[in-house]
């Protein structure tokens, strides 16, 4: 169970960077607008 919890923060802390938006930085990134916005295109 601490190996999958592990392997989940790992998943959803690589994406936060230049990825598709995750859960928090989602949120954080859609009210900045600048070229930071092209994440939703990712997600489709």
């Amino acid at each position: 169970i601490v190996l999958l919890a592990m392997l989940l923060v790992q998943i959803q802390a690589i994406p936060q960077g230049p990825s598709y938006l995750p859960p928090s930085g989602g949120a954080a990134a859609r009210p900045g607008g600048g070229g930071n916005g092209h994440p939703d295109d990712w997600a489709g």
